[in-house]
């Protein structure tokens, strides 16, 4: 889209991604929203299956699928099909190939973008709280029950006792 050899192009791309991720850790920035394909992995139990883990791996996926489709459009909007090289000449071109179909093609992506993100920041930043903030909770949680110790007793079974008849 931006260079005009396909090898170069790779090589800016897997630069732009490894050095986002690397910027992002560097920042502090650890939302899954925020990272490229980043996202929640799946899990597979004996007892409960992939059901736990596959859906939010599968909301996490959408949302980058999106994601996808839209960058994947503004490229063909600025794909070279003839000797035009500034970006300058791309950026007109891009704008003359930007109706119909296209339109809706890309307001599409950007509906699926954000309601896809919506729906998962407010399933992970909302009703699931951040590891940061439910610690804190949780700290001030353990300084209450710790100071009402010795108000109630527990007590242990320590042997049990069972008889058995057989007819």
């Amino acid at each position: 889209m931006l260079v005009n050899q396909k090898h170069v192009g790779h090589v800016a791309m897997l630069a732009l991604v490894l050095g986002w991720s690397s910027l992002a850790q560097w920042l502090g920035i650890e939302h899954p929203l925020l990272l490229p394909f980043a996202g929640p992995g799946w899990r597979y139990s004996p007892i409960s299956g992939f059901d736990p883990s596959v859906g939010p791996f599968l909301w996490f996926k959408l949302y980058w699928a999106a994601w996808t489709l839209l960058l994947a459009l503004v490229a063909g909007l600025f794909w070279v099909r003839g000797v035009e090289t500034g970006i300058g000449e791309r950026v007109r071109i891009a704008r003359r190939r930007f109706r119909g179909r296209i339109v809706g093609a890309v307001a599409a992506a950007l509906g699926l973008v954000f309601l896809v993100g919506g729906f998962v920041f407010y399933n992970t930043l909302v009703l699931d709280l951040p590891p940061r903030v439910l610690g804190t909770r949780t700290v001030r949680v353990e300084e209450v029950v710790k100071s009402c110790a010795g108000w109630w007793r527990t007590s242990i079974v320590t042997s049990f006792q069972c008889a058995v008849r057989t007819a």
